[in-house]
């Protein structure tokens, strides 16, 4: 009986980086066995001022020597417990470094006064949870010898994108070696204040430990900047620092091939598969990977089929792995109805490798319970994935759904787990890493099935 792959590479789903903003809703836990879909949120701060012993006149603004109330409120992550630090602090100045006037370490509504005379004072709440993740939210009050206005504050802002090259990237988003890349710098300053850009270009050919600056630029805008060091990873990089001595950075990064692939055609695995319906070899599939395509690597030297059964893709299930050498034709046979999966990979005589996979159905499954779910991964660790068990077949009626999310790195430990009745929901994954998620499905009648697969976090 053909089993599913011990790797588990299957289901490992992958996730670019990307940048992360700052945590932004409140949620709570409900591993509680609630059968609604569920929000879990990061932890969450918030600063507001709730009042004030004088009125704001048409501007906003109030008299000087003002006593505000400041309310600090936060929500720690999965419904874990929260620790609040909330420190006031002042400067005479915007070119001056703040100094430290009072600390409370607690959540709760507190009186602050304006009394040490006009410049920009900050009231900074920081909100660490049981899970060990921070959140944190700040505003500002700039005094003047008549009034004072509240502020709420945006750190600085740095973006930096391309937004043309003289060469059109392939079809993967590579660049040449010889293009000039156009890229475009924006930035802001907090609290409306000056802000001075600088943009690093640099290359790493992807042997070194770090990457070489190749130049420095001041000033943001339009700028040119050419790939003309070789092949490897370029990487543009904006710093701003605005008039408050805060920075904010932003960069992206390029990976510059070889012009002389320009034309040429890339290591591609495609196959095709036919289920035979002769009475006597009902469990034969033939696989056909002519199709396929060489690259400049050279011949296709190896060519590997991993057959197994879908709904057995878990931790411990092994696939029958067929080598071929370079045939790229096949005939597996399999002993019982189901849907299965075939992974073609294909090595050339560069020891370059490609990989593709489809799934077939073996007789008669349509009327059986098979679990399937999909994963998006909407940022980065920590995050809310969301998985969509729509593709399951129930011919009956669904009861309800059960999750799990279990450690990859310590052997299947359980970190959370959430039933269901709705296909689609959130599970939180709190820090970057690989991980097993486990849909079982169950309907009205008692019947149950499971599949488990894996996502990679970044």
């Amino acid at each position: 009986m053909i089993k599913s792959n011990a790797a588990i590479a299957t289901g490992l789903l992958t996730l670019s980086a990307v940048f992360l903003g700052l945590p932004g809703c409140n949620g709570a836990n409900s591993a509680d066995g609630s059968n609604d879909p569920v929000s879990l949120a990061e932890p969450t701060a918030d600063l507001s001022v709730v009042s004030s012993t004088s009125n704001a006149d048409a501007q906003g603004y109030y008299e000087e020597l003002t006593t505000l109330k400041v309310e600090g409120i936060a929500v720690g992550s999965m419904g874990s417990t929260i620790s609040c630090v909330l420190s006031f602090d002042y400067k005479s100045s915007t070119a001056a470094d703040f100094v430290n006037k009072q600390t409370i370490y607690s959540c709760q509504d507190y009186d602050f006064n304006l009394v040490y005379g006009p410049g920009v004072y900050r009231f900074k709440l920081t909100a660490t949870d049981g899970n060990a993740l921070v959140a944190e939210d700040q505003m500002f009050a700039i005094a003047t010898e008549s009034t004072v206005e509240i502020y709420s504050d945006s750190d600085p802002l740095a973006l930096v994108e391309i937004v043309g090259a003289s060469t059109t990237p392939d079809v993967n988003g590579y660049y040449f070696d010889d293009t000039t890349l156009t890229i475009e710098a924006i930035a802001e300053g907090s609290l409306q204040s000056d802000v001075t850009c600088s943009i690093e270009f640099s290359h790493n050919t992807g042997t070194e430990t770090a990457f070489t600056v190749l130049q420095t630029v001041p000033g943001c805008g339009v700028k040119d900047f050419n790939l003309y060091n070789g092949t490897g990873t370029y990487q543009v990089k904006l710093i701003a620092t605005d008039g408050n001595t805060k920075v904010a950075q932003d960069q992206k990064f390029v990976i510059a091939i070889p012009t002389e692939l320009a034309n040429s055609v890339y290591l591609n695995a495609e196959f095709e598969f036919t289920v035979s319906t002769d009475p006597n070899s009902l469990f034969d599939v033939f696989l056909d990977a002519r199709n396929s395509a060489e690259g400049e690597g050279g011949d296709i030297q190896t060519v590997t089929w991993d057959v197994f059964l879908k709904e057995e893709d878990g931790m411990t299930d092994v696939a029958v792995e067929v080598v071929t050498g370079n045939s790229l034709t096949t005939t597996v046979t399999v002993d019982r109805d189901g849907i299965y999966v075939a992974r073609l990979t294909l090595t050339d005589a560069s020891l370059q490798t490609a990989v593709t996979e489809k799934m077939f159905k073996v007789g008669g499954t349509g009327d059986a319970l098979v679990a399937d779910f999909a994963v998006t991964i909407p940022t980065t660790a920590p995050v809310n994935i969301e998985v969509d068990a729509s593709a399951s077949t129930i011919p009956g009626t669904i009861d309800h759904y059960e999750w799990e999310v279990r450690s990859f790195a310590d052997t299947g430990i359980l970190i959370y787990q959430l039933s269901t009745e709705s296909a689609t929901t959130v599970l939180p994954i709190a820090s970057a890493g690989n991980y097993f998620i486990r849909l079982t499905v169950i309907d009205t009648s008692g019947n149950e099935h499971e599949i488990t697969r894996v996502v990679t976090v970044s």
